[in-house]
């Protein structure tokens, strides 16, 4: 469903969200773009912004003052954390155990990587996942290879890594 911002003023307050029908959350100092889609159970935290036309999952977190391009997507259950400025790659849901993931450029431009609770730097997320003796190799690897993916789109968007 899409939602204007005209929808939003029309939604109830409980607390500091506009509650709509199906249980999505928009804070009410948050900024939701003309044609932008906020998902089933989705949260836009304080003072964050959605561009037009961009896309935030079911479930998916939009942090404090973070900020969701124009036509940005982030998946469901992905989380862009508070004051982030950018989204690098919406990465999907991980097979193994369906966590949302995403890349965005942190209040200080600095990459994270996302997926489920963490939050990594590109450095933290090799260390993490690159360890000898990581109990599940193939997920390693994988993310492994997520990372150089991540650095190579920062990269190209002009985003210190």
């Amino acid at each position: 469903m899409t939602y204007t911002r005209n929808d939003i003023a029309k939604w109830p307050v409980t607390d500091k969200y506009h509650i709509a029908p199906d249980g999505t959350a928009v804070h009410q100092t948050a900024k939701v773009g003309a044609w932008a889609e906020v998902g089933e159970g989705a949260k836009v935290g304080e003072g964050a912004e959605v561009g037009a036309w961009a896309k935030v999952g079911e479930g998916a977190k939009v942090g404090a003052r973070a900020e969701v391009g124009a036509r940005a997507e982030v998946g469901a259950w992905a989380e862009v954390g508070e004051g982030a400025k950018s989204v690098i790659a919406d990465l999907g849901r991980e097979q193994h155990r369906n966590y949302g993931r995403c890349a965005y450029a942190n209040s200080a431009g600095v990459v994270i990587l996302q997926s489920g609770c963490r939050h990594f730097t590109l450095a933290q997320a090799r260390a993490h996942w690159g360890v000898a003796d990581y109990p599940n190799k193939n997920r390693a690897m994988e993310y492994l290879a997520l990372c150089d993916y991540v650095e190579a789109l920062a990269k190209i968007q002009g985003v210190k890594t």
